[in-house]
């Protein structure tokens, strides 16, 4: 959600952004969050793209609250 605030505020329109999570458990918390990310931008750069993806990692307030090591890989279709 965080990446689709940040991709309209930048100007773009995502036509598809289909994620992926897998998280890791240790005696019942999370400890890290993989995010697998495919998206259709139409529009964007490579380049923009992975700033706003970063903007997005770096802001999401629910990887806020997990408060764990968060990964991210994006895949530009």
């Amino acid at each position: 959600m965080k990446l689709s605030f940040v991709l309209g505020g930048a100007g773009f329109t995502p036509t598809s952004l289909e994620t992926k999570c897998t998280i890791s458990l240790d005696n019942g918390a999370v400890t890290e969050s993989l995010l697998q990310l495919k998206a259709n931008v139409p529009g964007i750069s490579a380049e923009q793209f992975t700033e706003c993806v970063a903007d997005a990692e770096k802001n999401c307030p629910i990887s806020k609250l997990l408060n764990c090591e968060i990964k991210v890989e994006a895949e530009l279709v």
